[in-house]
């Protein structure tokens, strides 16, 4: 299961190539949301560090899709830290 996770936001990383609009970006930042919020959720499996670092990125994707950040946004989303 470890695997998956570094996966999944891999997949991810594509989305930020994409994006060239602050839409597409609020979009993609959506979609790549959604991984990381099972993981801080603990729906996809995997440690209890992983699942900290997954919600303390929620709140700074959030705070950035809040204050209309939106390729900021995407950018915390899909960043491997």
């Amino acid at each position: 299961m470890k695997k998956v996770v570094p996966l999944i936001l891999l997949a991810s990383i594509s989305f930020s190539s994409l994006a060239k609009t602050d839409e597409e970006c609020k979009a993609q930042a959506v979609a790549a949301t959604s991984a990381i919020t099972n993981i801080a959720t603990g729906e996809i499996p995997s440690s209890a560090e992983m699942q900290e670092k997954a919600k303390q990125r929620l709140v700074e994707i959030e705070k950035n899709l809040s204050q209309g950040k939106y390729c900021k946004a995407l950018q915390l989303a899909v960043s491997q830290s």
